[in-house]
């Protein structure tokens, strides 16, 4: 089996970077949470149409912003980026994440995820 015959295919593929969603009140880089969702029902209209395509999104690092959370304790440990990341999609990014939600549990749709500098803790076990 060659390393092409391992690799995804998709007909469409779009990337992001750099959103920056979450971090405190007065201090959030991200403010577009409608546009978002209607990019996203449209990566799905792509993958449910006529044409049925393949689609990835890669969100291409950044796409949360851990460095922007107004906590005196430090992130860098699995239980408190948990708690980070469930505070933003509760919060100030419950429209993105439910956008997310449905984009992958849509039949033909993937996420390609990779890490910046403010989501690194996206990594942790």
């Amino acid at each position: 089996m060659s390393s092409s015959e391992l690799l995804p295919r998709f007909d469409r593929l779009y990337a992001i970077s750099d959103l920056h969603i979450g971090g405190a009140e007065g201090a959030r880089v991200f403010q577009g949470e409608d546009q978002f969702k209607v990019l996203i029902d449209d990566l799905i209209g792509k993958a449910k149409g006529e044409e049925r395509n393949r689609v990835a999104l890669v969100l291409n690092g950044d796409t949360v912003d851990f460095l922007a959370i107004d906590k005196p304790e430090p992130l860098l440990t699995p239980e408190r980026a948990c708690e980070a990341l469930e505070e933003m999609a509760e919060t100030s990014a419950e429209r993105v994440f439910s956008a997310l939600s449905k984009f992958l549990s849509t039949e033909r749709c993937t996420l390609v995820l990779t890490l910046g500098n403010h989501d690194v803790e996206l990594a942790l076990p």
